[in-house]
């Protein structure tokens, strides 16, 4: 039997709740997929409501799956996920990005395009952000199967999409140590209110040598992909190229898209080792930001 799916990522913040419940009400799916991380670190957070969703799928005769993954293994994680993904069949799919990790993002990416679904992308912001971020980034790895070419001959250019998240751009830069970096900065940077501070994040990263910054809009559909279309077509050509989005989880898409269509750049993810129960409070319901599958084609 086909189903409507809902694939989603259990996190303890308010807006994996809730964004499931208004799914359910404009969607209507009949199946949910649930991937979770079993690591005690991430579990004693999200075990509560990941009850509440088990309550909310009974009550409401949802089919749910529950696939418990590793977060540091990747290979595990794909193999997981195509076990599930690959027998989806035909009927509409949706999945929910605002707390799945990057990682897990691109591989179910990776399976929903290679399988030719339909389906769409969903993109939840918080109200507003906590005091405490994720921090003590980890060592940066490689996406499977997306991880590009790399010429010996060529040097290493690396395109990070970003808020203002230094310490994994410093992280990034040390491990890969790249010939040119370019930081995609967020517009929502550049209002008045936020001037000095953005100015003092392009300062803090001055010891990073041939360092450029552009405006980019994660959140309007193909800005960042023709922004890198356009203007960075020849650096692209001319270096081993990384790709890497540590800003809204939205540009993920972009930059997926973007190596669809350059195999040889590499999509790089860079996770934190510890993350904050405060990250976010509430979900904005105003500003909820899609794509469908035609967007990847």
């Amino acid at each position: 039997m086909s189903h409507n799916t809902y694939i989603t990522c259990a996190s303890w913040e308010e807006r994996f709740l809730q964004s499931i419940y208004d799914d359910y009400d404009k969607y209507k799916f009949d199946k949910i997929i649930l991937f979770y991380f079993q690591e005690d670190r991430f579990f004693s957070l999200s075990s509560s409501n990941i009850e509440k969703i088990e309550t909310f799928a009974k009550k409401n005769h949802i089919e749910i799956e529950k696939i418990a993954l590793t977060f540091n293994d990747q290979i595990t994680i794909y193999s997981e996920a195509e076990r599930i993904l690959s027998t989806l069949g035909k009927s509409n799919h949706y999945l929910n990005i605002a707390t799945m990790p990057r990682h897990l993002i691109y591989i179910c990416l990776d399976l929903l395009t290679t399988h030719k679904y339909t389906f769409e992308v969903l993109y939840y912001i918080p109200d507003s952000y906590g005091n405490e971020i994720a921090k003590n980034p980890d060592i940066p790895q490689l996406l499977i199967k997306h991880s590009g070419i790399f010429e010996a001959d060529k040097e290493t250019l690396l395109i990070v999409s970003a808020g203002l998240d230094k310490e994994r751009i410093f992280q990034l830069y040390y491990y890969f140590e790249p010939y040119k970096t370019i930081i995609l900065e967020e517009k929502q940077n550049y209002s008045e209110i936020k001037k000095e501070e953005r100015l003092d994040f392009q300062k803090s990263l001055s010891e990073i040598h041939n360092l450029d910054f552009f405006e980019i809009d994660s959140f309007t559909e193909n800005n960042i992909f023709n922004f890198m279309e356009t203007k960075l077509t020849s650096d692209i050509e001319e270096y081993n190229t990384l790709l890497c989005a540590i800003g809204p989880k939205i540009a993920s898409l972009e930059f997926f898209k973007f190596n669809k269509l350059h195999p040889n750049t590499g999509i790089v993810y860079a996770l934190s080792q510890d993350y904050s129960k405060n990250y976010s409070v509430g979900i904005d319901k105003k500003h909820v930001f899609s794509r469908t599958s035609k967007f990847f084609n």
